[in-house]
């Protein structure tokens, strides 16, 4: 838990001392004057009624009943009708960062997924259009996604999600082929076969009586197979 919770738990745990409810949730307000605290809570009114009591003889007693000190509070004030604000010891605060210093490696680590594999899929890059700033920004976003899942238990994969399918792919085989056609070069048609299944559609073009293979579609399987004879990459 952060301070703020280990105060909250403080606050109702004295609030059930001086007869609330068990379920009391106090609120915690960051003051709009920092000159009035660190935390402040108006538990005390929302107490008045079902401990029929004034609002600030309850903020007293719940005061009294605190440990400010287990909780690193060093004064616990109260004002206007019941508020109470408190300040946090800066010299308890600083005591907590040597477990930061002790654990650099493994501070806030935990095992949530208790080594469960989980593949996270990003940046999404379009072949059919540059690579701009907002990729950036996902290969940014989906790398420390994964980092966080991999610091709370979880066997992450990274993956490159390459956007190789679709209208806009088959639009680019196409206007390939035209293009193709419009400078009056030669091509001819084959297909990648492995284990009987199709995979890739490759063009071998001719020019200058060079041929050249063109991959209209590019899986991320691993392809191994021949080109045809005399046809170069």
């Amino acid at each position: 838990m952060n301070q703020a919770e280990v105060l909250r738990a403080e606050i109702a745990r004295a609030a059930r001392t001086i007869g609330a409810p068990d379920d009391t949730t106090p609120v915690l307000e960051r003051p709009r004057d920092v000159a009035h605290g660190d935390w402040a809570t108006n538990v005390a009114m929302t107490l008045a009624k079902p401990l029929g009591k004034k609002p600030r003889e309850i903020a007293e007693a719940l005061v009294a009943a605190m440990d400010l000190a287990a909780v690193g509070v060093s004064s616990a004030e109260i004002a206007g009708p019941g508020f109470v604000n408190f300040r946090f010891d800066p010299a308890f605060l600083a005591r907590g960062l040597l477990a930061i210093i002790e654990r650099p490696d493994a501070w806030g680590r935990v095992d949530v997924g208790h080594g469960v594999n989980v593949v996270v899929e990003f940046v999404s890059a379009n072949p059919t259009g540059p690579l701009h700033v907002g990729h950036g920004r996902q290969a940014a976003l989906g790398d420390a996604i994964s980092t966080l899942l991999e610091w709370t238990g979880w066997d992450v994969d990274r993956e490159f999600y390459y956007n190789d399918a679709g209208t806009q792919i088959a639009n680019l085989a196409k206007s390939t082929q035209a293009r193709v056609r419009e400078l009056g070069v030669t091509t001819r048609d084959f297909v990648v076969t492995i284990t009987g299944t199709n995979l890739l559609n490759v063009t071998v073009v001719t020019i200058g009586g060079s041929p050249l293979v063109n991959l209209s579609v590019v899986s991320s399987t691993q392809v191994t197979g021949q080109t045809p004879p005399g046809a170069g990459c």
